[in-house]
């Protein structure tokens, strides 16, 4: 048996049918809510108090994800979120970003002429990187 891995005009498939089922649904077989429209995105992005980024109620009592969730202000909320984007933007800047260019391109050569022809992205750059 095999199973095909799934492309980006599948990806495009799935998306347009979602939209047909509307721009806010629930997905019974994922078990979550799909918001897809603009303006039910910037709705929901917009309402911390009614949708919540913090997801740790729904994670398993892990190390990896109280690991991944310290720091992780994705998965905050303001005014935690707040506070942390405001440092990380100083710290980052367009100016420093653009100076640290040549060593993130020197390392992730570096990283991917370590690995062959098949490799998992995460493991082996995104996470050294």
């Amino acid at each position: 048996m095999t199973t095909a891995r799934p492309t980006f005009d599948d990806f495009l498939a799935w998306l347009e049918e979602s939209r047909r089922i509307g721009q806010v649904h629930f997905d019974e077989k994922s078990r979550c809510w799909y918001v897809l429209g603009h303006p039910e995105t910037n709705a929901v992005l917009s309402d911390p108090a009614v949708f919540s980024s913090d997801l740790r109620v729904l994670q398993p009592a892990q190390d990896d994800f109280a690991l991944f969730q310290r720091g992780n202000f994705v998965q905050m909320d303001p005014p935690q979120h707040r506070k942390l984007r405001t440092l990380v933007s100083q710290a980052f800047t367009p100016k420093v970003v653009a100076g640290l260019e040549p060593r993130i391109a020197e390392l992730t050569t570096e990283l991917l002429d370590q690995v062959g022809d098949r490799f998992d992205l995460i493991d082996a750059l995104a996470y050294p990187l």
